[in-house]
């Protein structure tokens, strides 16, 4: 499982992506401990990286197991599901996962962002610039 973390919460530091508005370094592990853990040690501030603007991280394995999530509240964006690259395989256990999150106490809102479904047209627009800056070394 991989876990994408706010934006800025993980260094950006000797990390070479596409480009350092909207890439984002997080965990990559076996299990949601593992990953608890591994965020809590490459989370925090790094004085080098000039994305990070007041940074906190908390001791994230002591979160696993609550099974109480009153007063989190979580959007879930409407155009993520069905239409041309949805994948029913993935689309079925993400609501299951809402439907019990909500049974935990979460506030589930749907949002609707609709230019979300030109994403690749955008992302082709992007990326060859977004290329060209790690080629040359900018990035």
């Amino acid at each position: 499982m991989g876990l994408k973390p706010t934006h800025g919460l993980v260094p950006y530091t000797g990390i070479i992506g596409m480009d350092a508005s909207f890439d984002h370094a997080g965990p990559m592990a076996r299990s949601v401990a593992d990953a608890a853990l591994l965020l809590e040690v490459i989370a925090g501030k790094d004085p080098l990286d000039p994305r990070q603007n007041g940074v906190v991280t908390h001791p994230y394995t002591q979160a696993l197991g609550a099974n109480d999530l009153k007063g989190m509240r979580i959007g879930v964006l409407r155009e993520g599901f069905g239409g041309e690259f949805a994948q029913p395989g993935v689309d079925a256990p993400v609501r299951q996962a809402i439907a019990a999150m909500e049974k935990l106490g979460a506030e589930i809102r749907e949002a609707s962002v609709p230019d979300h479904r030109a994403g690749l047209t955008l992302l082709m627009a992007l990326a060859p610039e977004a290329l060209g800056t790690m080629i040359e070394g900018n990035g």
